[in-house]
């Protein structure tokens, strides 16, 4: 994604992170949560998108992917990416999920040139943001489900604006 980094407007910016969510939302109704996300568990497969079309972002791997009714202890790693709470307990359970899917969101929205207020769809990243931030809640019981994160990310593409950076469409 780095050599098209100037290509990521807004509106391709949210594409990206609700396809993250769906992706992070399948895997939760398979049962299997991810207790830290990382932009490095996931890659982009290309779907006739030479020179354009669309794009499929794919789960790559993930060392704490653990089903939904078991809690994963946690040893060691970069706890500056992990909730909290993770911090005492050493457990990575979903809402501590949310949280890295949070992290994860963020980093998104940072990635390539400053997101501009000219650009159509700059209002739809303050939405973004304040999900992020419900993601990122302090307490675990206060942030959304991974499926709703996919919901609310899923509302906010369907007011996209088009604009002449969005010949690829994440799937």
């Amino acid at each position: 994604m780095e050599e098209n980094a100037d290509r990521f407007d807004c509106g391709v910016k949210i594409k990206i992170c609700r396809a993250l969510a769906s992706v992070m939302s399948e895997l939760f109704n398979a049962d299997i949560y991810c207790g830290t996300v990382k932009m490095e568990n996931f890659f982009v497969y290309y779907v006739d998108a030479v020179p354009c079309g669309q794009i499929q972002i794919v789960f790559a791997e993930g060392r704490d992917l653990t089903p939904v009714d078991q809690l994963r202890p946690v040893d060691s790693g970069d706890f500056t990416r992990m909730a909290p709470e993770v911090t005492w307990t050493r457990i990575l359970t979903p809402e501590a999920g949310v949280f890295s899917m949070g992290l994860l969101l963020r980093e998104v929205l940072e990635f390539g040139p400053r997101l501009s207020s000219k650009d159509p769809n700059f209002e739809l990243v303050t939405r973004v943001e304040a999900l992020i931030r419900k993601c990122m809640h302090s307490r675990p019981s206060e942030r959304p489900s991974v499926h709703g994160i996919f919901i609310e990310l899923d509302s906010i593409a369907s007011f996209i604006k088009q604009t002449r950076h969005h010949f690829w469409q994440p799937v």
